[in-house]
């Protein structure tokens, strides 16, 4: 029972964040902009916790059913905020890489001697990164701003202005003359500004696949980052676990280690 009882708080802290990042995306996309800070810190704070509790998941629990079912609220439940044919062919494909990725994984830990982590963490979290990434771009997609893109939002003049600075050796090469100071930085700022705004205009209609395929890459090269962290705390958290009798190593045939809870 109370091997079952902390399976079912796993499952549940699981479906909680999935919720929170969906809920959290809901209000953030729709408004893109890096003001929104404690909006895009709570996306990455819950897409972290949940990598970690899917790596926990796959590595701690061995009741498929309960998994599955848990794995289809998280990968469905977005469909509150995102409803649309895109977004629910794409939360299929997101279930579909999860239930692919949790038998993987435990099949690998059958194949891993000494309670070993590393590999199957990675059958389960590299895939579930990738599917989670396509989601949201296609949410991204579904509400991308296509009659009233905002330009000054994407590219605040504080940050356009570091990247000026930054780039002012290659410029004062090319121009000598030119004074980077914060006259002429507000007049390339506006200059800049008027021509994505002309050229949005001309591609507006392509301007939503563009918006998608942009978060796809972003969201998919800092997902690398954040299956490692997850890994690392994964195997932090389990060694924690195991240290107050939580979770305990035990044989399986062959004389291999599984974890469990204990």
């Amino acid at each position: 029972m109370r091997q079952k009882v902390k399976e079912a708080v796993v499952l549940g802290l699981l479906v909680l964040f999935s919720v929170v990042l969906w809920l959290t995306l809901s209000v953030l996309l729709p408004k893109l902009s890096w003001d929104e800070s404690a909006l895009i810190a709570s996306a990455i704070t819950a897409t972290v916790l949940l990598f970690v509790l899917w790596g926990l998941t796959a590595m701690v629990i061995t009741d498929g059913f309960w998994v599955v079912f848990a794995w289809a609220i998280v990968s469905f439940s977005g469909l509150l905020w995102f409803w649309g044919l895109p977004f629910l062919i794409v939360s299929t494909l997101l279930f579909l890489a999860g239930v692919i990725g949790f038998f993987r994984t435990r099949g690998q830990i059958q194949k891993t001697l000494d309670g070993g982590l590393v590999r199957p963490l990675r059958c389960a979290l590299p895939l579930a990164a990738t599917a989670i990434a396509a989601t949201i771009a296609v949410a991204a997609y579904q509400t991308a701003p296509q009659s009233s893109l905002d330009i000054e939002a994407l590219v605040p003049e504080y940050l356009f202005a570091r990247v000026l600075v930054s780039l002012e050796p290659t410029i004062r090469s090319l121009s000598p003359e030119l004074k980077l100071d914060e006259a002429t930085t507000h007049t390339i700022y506006v200059f800049s500004i008027d021509f994505i705004k002309k050229q949005a205009d001309y591609y507006k209609n392509i301007f939503p696949i563009a918006y998608a395929v942009g978060f796809f890459a972003t969201m998919r090269f800092f997902g690398i980052f954040l299956y490692w962290i997850a890994i690392m705390l994964v195997s932090f958290l389990l060694h924690i676990l195991r240290k107050f009798g939580i979770v305990e190593l035990r044989l399986v045939p062959r004389n291999l280690v599984t974890y469990s809870f204990s």
